[in-house]
């Protein structure tokens, strides 16, 4: 402990002597940035010079010469039915930039549209009038940049098989044409109340017989709804960008293949969306071959036995660890359940939780968000000087201006030294840093808490390598600028 001590006393006193200004677009203004000296000679004749850096303890290589999936996002969904409402300066919480910087914002299309203002659709007992907010929340994220997707989970009633909003039945087949309609109107309803969207889903999880809102399809059905009229809901090359359905899970091959394997239902696909509650995380070749964003819409980790603790730091892993999989396997989009609940990004009231506060969950997204929406993810590979570590996950993403990266060590053992090569010189680097303190710290800003905490980045010499510690139990993203 004492020589790691000392090692990072000596790398923070190398940066504070040899700092240089840079500019930065961190919202976080994380701009602490130091330069070894390298105007010293070769110690031994033939060994260049280190700068005084010394060996690491692990090193991530970046190869930006292989391009993988364009990231277009990170959000969440927007509480429906009576679960606590988002408030307006909630969603400034979660979608501006002085905030978690998410820029997607999923949300339902009730059956019945006007029963959201009419007061017939069911609301939470303290708000009764929520839903008449259902505009004003979205111009609230659109404010912020945020994209929109919408989602039917029914269509009306009287489209389907059972009569019922309930999942156990089927859209009838003479009915689609209606259900079409209902789409459109959709999409015309939100675009004259200022609140146009951008991506429509024809179905949420068809796939699944829902004791609540919901309705089945056949895969054979879902791919010929879409060819005869995806196109007359989202128009190729228009603003509304379609999503076919969005299973349960991305193995459901029975739908996905036959949407894959025809050509006219991928001409009228822009987006392949879907859940992982099923199967796990998949990558979708053919979609991806065929061009096609893959994105994940939907998913709730929920521990069934302590859902008390489910925003305690330690419950962190397994939701950043999902988000890490989802980027290596081409994801482009990564959207969450409820956006305001105690197991997720913002608190909204129970066990504990402060309504509205941003919580573990949420922070750990918000990595992503800032630090990897809009670039393309390029290849890093972690390895440590002796040994090996499974506790450390990275991902790395390049625009024309910036390379970044996320990297987490979930483990109870500091790294050390960590070296990030590059394989260009760089102008600047900065970082932040979120640790939760202990495993079962829940509150966010308590003392010995750090969420998206700038600290220092020593920049090599030749600006080709980004110097830093990694400690235990830590969540860091790195901004280098070109």
């Amino acid at each position: 402990m004492k020589k790691k001590f000392i090692k990072r006393i000596a790398i923070v006193a190398l940066a504070l002597i040899t700092v240089f200004s840079m500019a930065t677009c961190d919202s976080d203004k994380a701009d602490n940035v130091g330069k070894p000296n390298d105007s010293g000679k070769p110690d031994d004749g033939n060994k260049p010079d280190d700068g005084g850096i010394g060996t690491p303890a692990a090193t991530i290589t970046v190869n930006t010469a292989v391009k993988n999936q364009y990231i277009r996002g990170f959000g969440g969904m927007s509480n429906a039915w009576t679960y606590p409402a988002l408030k307006m300066e909630e969603i400034d919480t979660l979608f501006s930039s002085e905030g978690l910087g998410l820029n997607i914002f999923r949300i339902m299309i009730y059956p019945y549209m006007d029963d959201l203002f009419n007061g017939n659709e069911e609301a939470p007992a303290d708000n009764p009038d929520a839903h008449k907010d259902y505009y004003n929340m979205v111009k609230q994220a659109k404010k912020h940049g945020a994209l929109i997707l919408a989602s039917p989970w029914t269509p009306p009633a009287e489209l389907k098989t059972n009569g019922l909003r309930s999942g156990e039945g089927y859209l009838i087949k003479e009915r689609w044409g209606d259900y079409a309609q209902h789409l459109k109107d959709y999409i015309k309803r939100m675009a004259d109340n200022n609140a146009a969207i951008n991506y429509i889903s024809t179905q949420n999880e068809p796939d699944y017989s829902a004791s609540y809102d919901g309705c089945q399809w056949t895969g054979e059905d879902m791919r010929d709804f879409v060819k005869q009229y995806g196109r007359d809901i989202a128009p190729a090359g228009g603003s509304i960008k379609l999503m076919p359905f969005e299973c349960v899970g991305f193995d459901r091959l029975g739908y996905y293949d036959l949407i894959y394997n025809d050509t006219e239902a991928m001409a009228a696909t822009d987006v392949i969306g879907g859940h992982i509650y099923g199967g796990g995380i998949q990558r979708q070749t053919k979609a991806i071959n065929a061009g096609k964003e893959v994105w994940m819409t939907e998913h709730n980790i929920y521990s069934y036995n302590s859902y008390e603790s489910d925003y305690q730091w330690q419950k962190v892993w397994v939701f950043i660890k999902e988000v890490h999989d989802c980027m290596v396997n081409d994801f482009s989009a990564y959207i969450w359940w409820y956006s305001k609940r105690f197991y997720s990004f913002i608190g909204d009231g129970e066990y504990g939780t402060i309504e509205g506060k941003p919580l573990f969950r949420g922070y750990a997204m918000s990595h992503y968000a800032k630090y990897a929406t809009g670039k393309t993810r390029v290849n890093a590979n972690f390895s440590m000087t002796e040994g090996t570590n499974s506790d450390v996950f990275v991902t790395a993403y390049e625009s024309d201006k910036e390379i970044t990266l996320v990297l987490f060590n979930k483990g109870s053992t500091d790294v050390g030294q960590l070296n990030i090569n590059l394989p260009v010189a760089v102008k600047g680097a900065s970082m932040v840093i979120t640790q939760g303190g202990s495993d079962t710290q829940n509150d966010t800003t308590a003392n010995g808490v750090k969420v998206m905490a700038p600290e220092v980045v020593v920049l090599s010499a030749d600006g080709k390598t980004g110097i830093l510690d990694l400690p235990a139990s830590s969540i860091i993203s790195v901004r280098f600028t070109k």
